[in-house]
């Protein structure tokens, strides 16, 4: 996942221009179901065979927003790419370079940087489809020296969400770490990571940092679907990342493709 932000000065990270889509929806039967939200184009899309909406009573049909047919790309860096079958994985990727090595066997979901964007196309994907698992894919920033290679994550926190002062108000945790099973700490905010006090801050708590990690996690988990996280070390998040990051991109790519091409 993305260490750093596109927009922050030294790290230009910015996404191909996309051409903007739009869908015209469909004209409503007498016996329709009504959808919540309807300011977003949907499509009516046949899923008897996989069955993502039996949850929601809605077995044999199923309303999928428009931003997510496959194929279709959008300005804010949202994509999906292949079909959603229950019986294989859906990899996401922050950015279209990450996934640049992938091939078409597994259906990749783009979500455009930031724990916003990333929580908002797995729980639209999520919402209206069931892959048989969630995969995030990702570069991340080093918080242990000599720490390199791909690594799955064991838990994953949000560095930059205030929970104990939002439990001293309210009462209530909003923001635990997410457990998943054996592996390093991922930090995860929307904050670049490079060097200074916010790299020794998150160092005494975690292995590695992103920007997605967490709400791809999170999304995932409240959704029921099972979820994975897969790290790849592009730097070091010290004064040098923004270009290590740039740098070894192409390369990183091609080393989680060859990831997935090994253990999926």
């Amino acid at each position: 996942m993305l260490t750093h932000p596109s927009s922050h000065q030294g790290c230009p990270r910015a996404c191909p221009p996309h051409r903007t889509a739009t869908a015209i929806p469909p004209r409503a039967p007498a016996d329709a179901i009504p959808v919540a939200a309807r300011s977003v184009p949907r499509t009516r899309v046949d899923v008897t065979a996989r069955d993502p909406c039996d949850a929601a009573g809605l077995l044999g049909h199923c309303v999928l927003p428009a931003a997510l047919q496959s194929g279709t790309r959008f300005n804010d860096g949202m994509e999906l790419r292949g079909e959603i079958a229950s019986d294989r994985p859906v990899l996401v990727v922050a950015l279209p370079e990450e996934a640049a090595g992938l091939d078409t066997r597994l259906p990749v979901l783009v979500t455009g940087p930031g724990k916003v964007r990333a929580a908002s196309a797995v729980g639209a994907l999520l919402a209206t489809a069931r892959p048989s698992s969630v995969i995030n894919l990702g570069t991340a920033g080093g918080l242990r020296d000599g720490l390199e290679g791909v690594h799955e994550i064991g838990t994953v926190i949000q560095h930059d969400f205030d929970d104990e002062g939002v439990f001293g108000v309210l009462g209530r945790h909003y923001g635990a770490p997410v457990e998943l099973g054996e592996g390093l700490v991922l930090a995860t905010g929307d904050r670049f990571v490079a060097g200074g006090a916010l790299r020794d801050h998150l160092a005494a708590r975690a292995d590695l940092c992103d920007m997605e990690g967490y709400a791809v996690a999170l999304a995932a988990r409240e959704a029921g679907v099972a979820v994975r996280l897969v790290k790849l070390v592009s730097d070091s998040a010290d004064e040098s990342a923004g270009a290590t990051w740039q740098e070894t991109l192409a390369d990183h790519a091609h080393t989680l493709a060859a990831w997935v091409h090994a253990h999926l």
